[in-house]
Parts: structure tokens; C-alpha cells; sequence
């Protein structure tokens, strides 16, 4: 479409060398831990860069697998939003499986060598140093999201976007602010419908879609929706002081703006 101008993605490689570096040094850490050699008697030893080779891939698994449950995190379950949810689906995605996956990938490693896990210290004194690296790594991609949050809501005030980065079958593009009806979320993944009825994927939560919008424009109708000024049919009063929006193009489900953003919806509509 001549509206739309496709970009092509760059990888992070900066991310995956610093996973890679990480990596590497937790494996090392892991490695020399408890032993009472120096670090030049070990790097003499062939032995030493054998178990340094298996706790780095060990390590880099368990590292991009916490990267990729972050930025799905990030992308669905904001933590000024979803506080509790967030924490709790960290818990358990971010670092309960990780640690159960650690354990596995060690019991593989130990059973290659044909030794049995349990076996061995590993449990006594590895895993625990294990858990407390994936607590430490999800603790430094929460103090990333929270800067890269405050740092996106500061420049809003005087920047105001043209376009937004959306996806469709594996293209990255940048779709006018003006041509957007609205923003949804829909079974863990958020969308953005043009005023032409096309759909794409968004891969912001749609706290942070809110905030790289203008507001004059656009409003967080509920937690569900971010409605365009131009895809407002018109809205009507039902129970309880609440209103229903009625977009074009069509939304599926019926949009429902609570009795307390009712108000705030009235005035930005008059205005």
C-alpha cells in the first residue's frame, strides 16, 4: 500500500554478544566455583575447558530463554498495569521453568559423562548459585523495562510520532498515525486495525502503545482498546453511568467505557 513503508529489522547482535559474554562468565564462575585451584592452574588443565564448554551452552540456552520470556512479558503484562499478574507470571516464567530447565540441561551434561545428577553436589551447591544468577538476570530486565519506560514517557511530552512500527507476515512496517482506527488486545497479543479495515501486530503492551500516542487523538477506552477520534461512530449511555462506543471499523466485542472514564471520554470527544 502507498501509505505504508516497509523497514527491514536489524537483529540486536549488541544484545547477543552481551548474552554471549555473560555466558561465559557465569560459566566460568560456575565452573571454578569451590575449587581451590588458581585461575592459571586452571586454564591448564584440558578438563577445565571441557566443563567450560558445556555450562557456557548450558548458561546461553538458559539466558535467551529468560531474553525471550521478557520481551513477551514486556510486550503484554506492563508492571504499573499488571503489577500482581506480572509478578507472578515472572515468578513462574522467568525464573521457577528456567531453573527447572537448568536442572535438566545439568542432568543431560552429567549423563553424557556418565554420571547419575543426584549422584553428585550439584543440587547442594551449583543449582542454588544457578537460581540466584536467573533471579539477578530477571532483576536487571526489570530495571531495563522500568528505564526504557520512563525515558519513552519523558520524550513524549514534546515528540509527537507520525508513524508507528507495526508487523505482518514477517514484514516490519511503518504505518501513519492518521490512518489507525484503533489499537486491541486479543488472546495475549495486541493488534492495531487501520481506518481500511487492514489489521497488524504490535509488539508494545498497550500501556506503552498509549504512551507514544497523542492524546488528542487517540483514548484508552478501556483496558482492552485505544480508539482513534475518527474510527468514533458514536457512543451511547447504558447502565450504571457507563457508555458504548461504536467504532468503524467493526470491533468484535462490544467496547465498554467504565463509569469513571466516562467523563474524560465526554471531554475528549468535545474536544
Amino acid at each position: 500500500m502507498d501509505s505504508e513503508r516497509v523497514v527491514t529489522y536489524q537483529f540486536p547482535s549488541r544484545i547477543l554478544l552481551v548474552r554471549m559474554a555473560a555466558s561465559l562468565v557465569g560459566a566460568h564462575f560456575l565452573v571454578s566455583f569451590g575449587e581451590q585451584y588458581h585461575i592459571f592452574e586452571l586454564l591448564l588443565d584440558p578438563e577445565y575447558y571441557t566443563s567450560l564448554a558445556g555450562s557456557f551452552l548450558i548458561a546461553f540456552i538458559l539466558l535467551s530463554i529468560v531474553h525471550y520470556i521478557n520481551g513477551k512479558l514486556d510486550a503484554n503484562y506492563d508492571w504499573l498495569e499488571n503489577l500482581y499478574r506480572r509478578s507472578l507470571l515472572q515468578f513462574l516464567f522467568g525464573l521457577v521453568i528456567p531453573s527447572i530447565i537448568a536442572y535438566l540441561l545439568a542432568a543431560v551434561y552429567f549423563g553424557i559423562h556418565g554420571i547419575f545428577i543426584l549422584d553428585t553436589v550439584y543440587l547442594q551447591y551449583d543449582f542454588p548459585v544457578v537460581v540466584i544468577l536467573l533471579g539477578l538476570v530477571n532483576l536487571l530486565y526489570i530495571m531495563h523495562y522500568m528505564y526504557q519506560r520512563s525515558k519513552t514517557s519523558g520524550r513524549l511530552e514534546t515528540v509527537e510520532k507520525s508513524d508507528f512500527l507495526v508487523h505482518k507476515a514477517g514484514k516490519n512496517i511503518l504505518l501513519p498515525i492518521g490512518s489507525i482506527a484503533y489499537f486491541f488486545h486479543h488472546e495475549g497479543d495486541n493488534y492495531v486495525r487501520t481506518l481500511e479495515g487492514e489489521q497488524f501486530l504490535v509488539a508494545q503492551s498497550l500501556d506503552q502503545v498509549q504512551s507514544l500516542l497523542p492524546a488528542k487523538k487517540f483514548f484508552r477506552a478501556n483496558r482492552q482498546v485505544i480508539v482513534n477520534r475518527h474510527a468514533c461512530e458514536y457512543f451511547e449511555p447504558i447502565e450504571n453511568g457507563k457508555l458504548q462506543l461504536i467504532v468503524q471499523p467493526g470491533y468484535a466485542d462490544r467496547i465498554i467505557i467504565s463509569q469513571k472514564r466516562a467523563k474524560g471520554f465526554r471531554e475528549w470527544a468535545e474536544g
